[in-house]
């Protein structure tokens, strides 16, 4: 597969709500059970919602105050992903439920992302996996106008890659949904067909996700650690002198 500019000229129209995504509330229910054992972990008082599709995925957070951050109209605050207004490190978990496969400069939204989140806080990411069997289906008649097929595919390890650059530390991460999308009646699509293949290959499954965490390091050690470290060092010229007299002896 060929790496393709994450910039682009256009933005791409993204799905307001998960009904507007083939087979949305099946993956939605997907989504909720993979990050479920994650959240009694991730602790905090402000959470970030960023993109219409996170507030529904993010039930389980346990942060105090949960705010919907895009530019539709039921978001709690109303704003381009890409110029967050909240000051910096004034969170402590960011969500992203399918937010970079639309967005115009991925780069930028998760720049913007990091300098909300505070030190030591949480990044929670899910997109659509480019390798999953879901991506021929999308290739159908009819089908390529549809979500999740309007948007773009990154790779799980290009999306690690750009969190590893902002000095992130990747807590989990996985694939989710054994199914390959196939059309269906829309009565029937809260229950995907389940498909064998990806179940035995979970690289093939529809999405994935990732958790992370914001890691800050010194640039220079404390001076009690420099000091600790000259004492234990540093050899005592009494004691040498002594240990060689001693030998010739």
């Amino acid at each position: 597969m060929l790496i393709k500019p994450a910039l682009i000229n256009r933005t791409r129209t993204r799905p307001l709500q998960w009904r507007d995504v083939a087979h949305g509330a099946w993956l939605c229910q997907q989504e909720r059970l993979a990050l479920a054992p994650f959240w009694p972990s991730i602790a905090g008082d402000y959470a970030l919602q960023l993109g219409p599709l996170s507030d529904a995925v993010s039930t389980g957070c346990k942060a105090t105050e949960l705010v919907t951050v895009h530019a539709g109209a039921q978001a709690r605050v109303k704003a381009e992903l890409n110029a967050l207004p909240f000051s910096r490190r004034s969170v402590d978990v960011v969500v992203m439920a399918h937010v970079l496969e639309y967005a115009k400069d991925p780069h930028q939204v998760l720049r913007e992302a990091d300098r909300a989140l505070g030190f030591d806080g949480y990044m929670v990411v899910t997109a659509y996996n480019p390798w999953s069997l879901a991506t021929l289906v999308g290739a159908l008649p009819g089908q390529a106008g549809k979500a999740p097929w309007t948007g773009r595919y990154f790779t799980k390890g290009r999306v690690m890659d750009w969190l590893s650059l902002l000095n992130y530390e990747v807590l989990a991460e996985g694939y989710i949904g054994n199914s390959s999308l196939w059309p269906m009646p829309t009565e029937r699509s809260v229950n995907a067909k389940d498909n064998p293949l990806c179940r035995s290959l979970p690289w093939l499954r529809c999405g994935y996700f990732i958790v992370a965490r914001k890691r800050v390091f010194p640039l220079t050690p404390s001076p009690g650690f420099i000091r600790f470290a000259r004492a234990v060092r540093t050899p005592q010229p009494a004691q040498a002198r002594h240990t060689q007299r001693v030998d010739k002896d």
